[in-house]
């Protein structure tokens, strides 16, 4: 069924391409007179320049390593995790349980049912496994 959807959206992609490649072309003939597109598109190229570009100043202001100090000399590095709070820690507390506590409480709602329901169940079974002999399949054990 998923392989039947992919192979659907497959075949309509040049047509979600078009219909996008129209409302593009919409949009842009909508906000052409007041430049907003344009000007919004050429804030975003700047702002993504500057992201890319190093701060200058902070280049100045640290000294030049020479290369035989950046050889020789290792930066240390130290890693520092912060200490957990307090639903980290019931969660790293309660993850272990989480299992058993399921399972658990499934048991008890199968029991439950099955208490409730003791006479059907009973009946159910006489029926299935002793149709040939009731008599038998009946008597108690004594």
């Amino acid at each position: 069924m998923v392989m039947v959807q992919v192979n659907q959206l497959a075949k309509d992609l040049p047509r979600y391409q078009v219909t996008l490649s129209e409302k593009i072309h919409n949009l842009r003939d909508i906000l052409e007179p007041s430049g907003l597109l344009k000007g919004t598109s050429s804030f975003l190229k700047d702002l993504g320049k500057e992201l890319e570009t190093p701060d200058l100043r902070q280049l100045a202001s640290k000294p030049a390593l020479t290369s035989a100090e950046s050889a020789t000399k290792p930066i240390p590095v130290e890693v520092h995790q912060p200490p957990p709070g307090a639903p980290e820690t019931l969660v790293a507390l309660l993850q272990p349980l989480l299992s058993p506590l399921t399972t658990s409480a499934i048991v008890l709602i199968f029991v439950t049912f099955f208490l409730f329901q003791r006479e059907d169940l009973r009946d159910r079974f006489i029926r299935l496994a002793g149709s040939g002999d009731i008599e038998r399949t009946t008597a108690r054990f004594g």
